[in-house]
């Protein structure tokens, strides 16, 4: 998973970009996702669910 993907899978437009980050944190908070890399930088981040 990745911002991109969060915005097309909720048609969220490039505009708005913010909410699918927000998306992103609120789910990295509630440990319901975690990163595909520890290491990785945030522009290019990509997620995997919590049980992977």
């Amino acid at each position: 998973m990745t911002n991109a993907s969060i915005r097309k899978r909720f048609g969220i437009a490039q505009r708005n970009i913010a909410t699918a980050s927000r998306i992103i944190g609120d789910a990295l908070q509630a440990e319901r996702i975690k990163p595909f890399d520890p290491h990785q930088g945030r522009k290019y981040a990509k997620y995997l669910p919590f049980w992977a």
